[in-house]
């Protein structure tokens, strides 16, 4: 089993596509067993995503076997419905050369926001409104 120091999750802005943006997760790669002995034999860390309540998916990171580095994994997500929000659950684990799973690092959260763009704004309600009726 192994341990991981640390998941974290941030949402940049708008990618090429007008129907997707970045996701970019980062962590730190365990350098220990969950017993305190040096890492030797990391094959891979695992990052489980999905969007508000769609279907997991992985991304496989490959690592060096003695661990401990600090990675960034960037990926492409969904784009919210017009002027909503659209929320990214993140997991990560650590899986060695034998197969075995360290417990899961998060998971993290994180929220793109699309109904404060400019295309959705609303514009104020007109002022100094009145009404003269003419005899």
């Amino acid at each position: 089993m192994y341990l991981i120091f640390a998941v974290a999750i941030v949402i940049f802005g708008m990618s090429q596509s007008a129907f997707a943006f970045t996701v970019t997760a980062e962590y730190v790669e365990p350098g220990q067993n969950a017993d305190g002995t040096p890492l030797t034999d990391l094959k891979e860390v695992q990052l489980k995503w999905k969007q508000d309540s769609g279907a997991e998916q992985t991304i496989i990171v490959p690592s060096l076997p003695a661990g401990g580095k600090a990675v960034t994994k960037t990926f492409t997500a969904a784009d919210p419905p017009a002027c909503g929000k659209t929320t990214v659950f993140l997991t990560a684990e650590a899986v060695d050369l034998s197969g075995n799973h360290s417990p899961k690092a998060g998971p993290v959260t994180a929220v793109r926001d699309a109904s404060n763009t400019v295309a959705c704004q609303t514009p104020k309600a007109p002022t100094n409104l009145r009404v003269t009726i003419v005899p």
